[in-house]
């Protein structure tokens, strides 16, 4: 078989350059292309236990939802990119293998299943396909946008509370940023640091509350 340069764009060796392999992705690369597939899996699980908007929210001109905030229209069409771009390469795949091909009567999320467990079954044969650069290209750009989109992309302080803009949990610290602020990643709320002590004294309070209904139900049990 001929020596190539790996197909893997972030392959690099001790020099910089590409490792040369004879099956398309080299020995480091190809578990990073399966890595690569479950990280995508994950982002669409992530983005689909996001809040939808709420009632009447309608969009602004700069693109966010007014009522909602944070752009729920743009974890939607996300989640549609990546149906869109995994069940394609399995399509092409499965043709060329001569397999079963992925339907459009398929609701959204089977589709995204059907996918990771075909293409995932056969990251070999991907990897001396002559589109596996190009999907992984595409399939990178997806994750590192969702990770970067979601606050995922850096260290990140959560917090226990649910957001008061949307009631999602999530909350978390953003300190990477010249005026730090709480941030919820599912509507956009946020919170500035001069009113952390209102946040603090809340969580507080709710947590007392919860100890106090624990209390009253034990009780309860107890008589």
């Amino acid at each position: 078989m001929t020596v190539r340069p790996c197909r893997h764009p972030m392959c690099r060796d001790a020099r910089g350059d590409r490792r040369l392999t004879q099956h398309g992705l080299c020995d480091q690369c190809l578990p990073r292309l399966d890595s690569l597939l479950q990280a995508l899996g994950v982002d669409y699980a992530r983005l689909m236990a996001l809040p939808t908007p709420k009632f009447g929210a309608r969009l602004r001109v700069d693109g966010s939802i007014v009522g909602f905030g944070h752009p729920a229209e743009w974890a939607s069409d996300t989640m549609t990119r990546i149906a869109d771009s995994l069940s394609g390469w399995w399509d092409n795949l499965a043709e060329d293998q001569g397999a079963a091909r992925p339907s459009d009567r398929m609701r959204q999320h089977m589709k995204v299943k059907g996918a990771l467990a075909f293409l995932r079954q056969r990251t070999d044969v991907i990897a001396v396909s002559g589109w596996c650069e190009d999907a992984l290209v595409e399939w990178q750009g997806l994750h590192r946008e969702v990770k970067a989109v979601l606050g995922l992309s850096k260290p990140t302080d959560w917090l226990p509370s649910p957001c008061w803009g949307c009631d999602a949990t999530g909350l978390y610290l953003d300190r990477h940023r010249a005026d730090p602020v709480i941030r919820c990643p599912a509507c956009g709320w946020q919170l500035a640091e001069q009113h952390w002590g209102l946040y603090e004294r809340a969580v507080h309070e709710s947590r007392e509350c919860e100890v106090l209904a624990d209390t009253a139900n034990h009780t309860s049990v107890i008589r």
